[in-house]
């Protein structure tokens, strides 16, 4: 494995270890204990927090809150202007998308019809990365919305921050998770919801009460006293600790589909999520549905790679199409398509149990392609564990899948 950083000496790394053993005994006991929302949210780290609300700013989800909790995001920005922000509540939200970036560090919602996005990230921790997400700011801009859009981005933190303006970036906003926390109490008592959905966001809001807020700023503390007493030993763990999501993996595995015949790559090079197909079969799903950028297929196989695994979901892309007949022929099709999907043999150990066709990026199935274990059985060999794994998703699963879809989804009409 190539290493990221400057080597440390031995004695460093002894002392760390010797010298902490308690602290780092305390931490993993205390850090241990059960809370029921660790599953989702796990240590307050912030793209684990924006787990949460993916699903509850989304005004298209199950929840049965609507668009209630993104109005009190939009109230509460300060620099976004008065006539935005009334745009932004008088869109038609059937067309509000909500979705992660690359590594789940940000999520984005956007309504491409209305002309505006908001870039939401969480920084649970004491420290503030302003710069970093300047330059997430400034990619996302520049790469994913029209020069016409309206941009805003919005920090969930735990104290104030000077609204900095850095350059290329107009400024941004930060709202308190306090604030947060009052708006999860104020919708528990005045929004009509189902029990589990209340029980849900309920643990959320105790979660930021004693994780977040205040119980958890000990061992906060601790864990920082223990990184600046040993920052070189720390940080070179931590630079090289093995992880599957880095961008020379990306461009190794977007290679290896570039020359091999049998797959269609239908990412760009620049792109930071993989979607591929075999190409034998690709045709059948080339109906121009706008689903993805640079791409003509309703569905595709995407790649997801995450810090310790990587997963290959079946996924049909949302129908963008602008003329209202066509829109409706093409959901038709997805329905059909995804309803024959969920009978294939080859995916019945992977189907997915929330996946419904209505949905804008509904999985079929999700395979469990490669966990961090593997590269560490490859000796830190990436491409050796991948190629190893890849070849039994395509004897077990793969193939098999593409035969069925061979049988049992209709070609695709001339001129469609």
């Amino acid at each position: 494995m190539k290493l990221k950083s400057k080597s440390v000496s031995a004695d460093d790394l002894q002392r760390f270890l010797l010298e902490e053993e308690f602290s780092l005994e305390k931490l993993r006991r205390e850090s241990a204990r059960f809370n029921p929302f660790y599953q989702l949210v796990g240590n307050s780290h912030g793209a684990q927090h924006l787990v949460f609300w993916k699903w509850l700013l989304d005004p298209n989800q199950n929840h049965g809150c609507r668009d209630w909790f993104l109005r009190k995001l939009v109230l509460s920005a300060y620099h976004i202007p008065a006539a935005i922000k009334n745009q932004i509540q008088l869109s038609n939200h059937t067309y509000t998308e909500v979705h992660n970036q690359y590594n789940h560090q940000d999520l984005v919602i956007e309504n491409r019809r209305a002309g505006w996005a908001l870039l939401l990230g969480a920084a649970p921790e004491e420290d503030l990365p302003i710069d970093h997400l300047a330059i997430q700011y400034q990619q996302h801009s520049q790469r994913d919305f029209s020069p016409q859009a309206y941009v805003h981005y919005i920090l969930l933190a735990t104290r104030p921050h000077e609204a900095r303006r850095l350059p290329g970036m107009d400024g941004y906003d930060t709202i308190l998770f306090n604030e947060v926390h009052q708006w999860l109490a104020e919708g528990l008592s005045s929004l009509e919801l189902d029990d589990s959905v209340g029980i849900f966001i309920d643990h959320y809001k105790r979660y930021l009460k004693l994780e977040v807020m205040s119980a958890g700023k000990e061992l906060r503390n601790l864990a920082q006293q223990i990184y600046w007493k040993h920052k070189s030993a720390l940080d070179y763990i931590l630079a090289n600790r093995p992880i599957l999501n880095t961008p020379e993996h990306f461009q190794d595995v977007f290679k290896f589909f570039r020359e091999d015949d049998r797959y269609a790559a239908l990412t760009p090079q620049k792109d930071e999520i993989f979607r591929f197909l075999p190409a034998i079969i690709q045709d059948k799903f080339r109906y121009g549905s706008y689903s993805w950028h640079h791409m003509y297929e309703m569905f595709c196989l995407e790649m997801v790679f995450e810090e310790d695994s990587i997963i290959v979901k079946f996924t049909f892309g949302g129908i963008w199409h602008k003329d209202a007949e066509r829109r409706e022929y093409l959901q038709q099709l997805k329905d059909s398509m995804f309803d024959t999907m969920q009978r294939f043999e080859s995916l019945q150990p992977y189907l997915s149990e929330r996946g419904h066709s209505r949905g804008k990026y509904p999985a079929v199935a999700m395979y469990p392609l490669m966990h961090l274990s593997d590269l560490e059985d490859a000796e830190g060999n990436f491409m050796q564990a991948f190629l190893t794994r890849f070849e039994e998703f395509e004897r077990e699963v793969l193939w098999p899948w593409t035969e069925e879809v061979s049988q049992y989804i209709p070609d695709r009409p001339e001129n469609s």
